[in-house]
């Protein structure tokens, strides 16, 4: 927040806050997700 730190912790320990930390990563993740499905990937056959 303006340049400071406003959550600090492990992921598992941001993950498990529910702030800022995991709606970022939520948000990040959806659109990894939704650019592989526009291009047809299946992560889960490379898993």
């Amino acid at each position: 927040e303006q340049g400071r730190v406003i959550e600090l912790g492990s992921h598992q320990e941001l993950m498990s806050a529910g702030g800022r930390y995991r709606t970022m990563f939520d948000l990040q993740a959806s659109r990894f997700e939704a650019s592989a499905d526009e291009e047809g990937i299946d992560y889960d056959v490379l898993a």
